[in-house]
Order: C-alpha cells, then sequence, then structure tokens
C-alpha cells in the first residue's frame, strides 16, 4: 500500500451479533491529504459498495445498502495533515447479505474522489481480513 496516498487499517469484530469494520485511516503521504467523508465513511454510516466480501468459495456478497448519487463539492472533505488519523466504524451486517456460521474474506477498497488539482483520483484499499461470523 505504500503508493496510496493514505494507509487503510481495517479490523472486524462481532458486536452484539452484528459484523462490525473498524477503520483506521492515516496519512502517510508527506503532504496534507483531503478524502470524501462519504468515500471513508466518516459518519459511521456507508453509502456505497466499498467493502469486498467474499465467502469461503470466493463468491462476491452483494452490497444491500443505500447507494448515494450527489454532486463531491469542496465541503465533502475533510483535510487528513500528514501523519495524522481518524477512525470509524461501519456495521456491515446492515448492507450486505452475511450469513452468520459462515466464513468471509474482508477488504475495503474504494475510488477516492479528486479534490480540484491538488489531489488526483485514488484508489484506496486496505488490508484483507479473515473471520467467521459468530
Amino acid at each position: 500500500m505504500s503508493d496510496q496516498i493514505i494507509d487503510v487499517n481495517l479490523s472486524v469484530k462481532v458486536i452484539n451479533g452484528q459484523l462490525i469494520a473498524h477503520l483506521c485511516i492515516a496519512n502517510t503521504a508527506s503532504k496534507m491529504v483531503y478524502l470524501d467523508d462519504q468515500t471513508i465513511c466518516y459518519d459511521n454510516t456507508i453509502r456505497g459498495d466499498y467493502f469486498r466480501i467474499k465467502t469461503e468459495k470466493g463468491k462476491l456478497i452483494d452490497y444491500t445498502g443505500m447507494k448515494v448519487c450527489r454532486e463531491v463539492n469542496p465541503e465533502s472533505f475533510l483535510k487528513l495533515n500528514v501523519n495524522e488519523k481518524l477512525e470509524t466504524d461501519i456495521n456491515l451486517s446492515e448492507v450486505y447479505e452475511l450469513k452468520k456460521g459462515k466464513k468471509y474474506t474482508i477488504q475495503y477498497s474504494a475510488f477516492q474522489p479528486p479534490y480540484f488539482e491538488e489531489q488526483d483520483l485514488a484508489k484506496i484499499d486496505s488490508n484483507v481480513i479473515d473471520i467467521i461470523y459468530k
């Protein structure tokens, strides 16, 4: 992930029967980066298919949550200074067709929109997690 503008560390836990993804997003670049708040689920709400979730047999799990079509504007971006981090939690059980007792491979994977001429479109991928949904 060294060529990415940010580092995304994914961890996943089952909490009260729900599969919760925790993202720790860190700016490892040498300058400030601009992150679209909805793409990184900043308010703990997911508005698009930003996770690749596969079954043990490699079948991609369908996203069933809301998808928001919107115009991305400067107010949509958060500034993340060099070495600064932010964290967010997303309930995957609410937006993906997951079944208890099954093993899943999960990765956050999204395209970060460009920020004017200061930052290009960027592909952001987290580490990959294997978990049994209990």
